[in-house]
């Protein structure tokens, strides 16, 4: 096995045409750095980004994560019933926080062969109200996916979401749904 070595890249002079290599000292001589805003007088065109004082305080901005929950397969819905996926999130809330609750159902499948099934799924809070209620119409045999969600403001104390489906025929759900709660700012 050879050795070989590396030696130094060796730039001849400053660039003369497009495209050409530069040194670091020649381009840190390009960069100028403004004291002071340049373009004060036509705001609507400029690039500028002020970073002495934060857009937003530390104390609004969003958290992220706060909780989650995986569901296994539901099988065998009745028509007409709403059914707890299984899966719920609890938290204590902050009410100078705003949050946001995501559901995504695991596949719907219609168990009806002959016709469509018109059905919904909900995000619910533990007092069983529905805070948000995205429908669809699964094909006659075939599967539906659900999505929505929900941001609320000022909650506090013990809070619950969880995720539920309804079919005005019989369903099975899939593995995978999921709840999702997050932190999205301050109010």
């Amino acid at each position: 096995m050879s050795r070989k070595y590396l030696t130094p890249l060796q730039l001849p002079a400053d660039p003369v045409n497009p495209l050409e290599a530069v040194t670091k000292q020649y381009a840190d001589g390009l960069v100028v750095i403004a004291a002071a805003d340049p373009i004060a007088a036509n705001p609507s065109c400029e690039l500028w980004v002020d970073t002495a004082t934060p857009a937003q305080s530390a104390t609004s901005m969003p958290r992220g994560w706060v909780g989650e929950a995986v569901g296994i397969a539901v099988s065998g819905i009745a028509a007409n019933t709403w059914v707890a996926l299984n899966i719920s999130v609890t938290w204590t809330a902050d009410p100078t926080r705003r949050y946001k609750t995501s559901l995504i159902t695991g596949g719907c499948h219609n168990l009806n062969a002959g016709a469509s099934n018109n059905g919904n799924a909900s995000i619910q809070n533990a007092a069983a109200a529905i805070l948000v209620q995205p429908t669809g119409t699964i094909a006659a045999g075939g599967f539906w996916t659900y999505q929505g969600w929900v941001t609320e403001s000022g909650l506090s104390g013990t809070q619950v979401r969880s995720g539920w489906v309804y079919g005005q025929f019989s369903i099975d759900v899939q593995a995978g749904s999921r709840i999702l709660v997050e932190d999205i700012g301050g109010v």
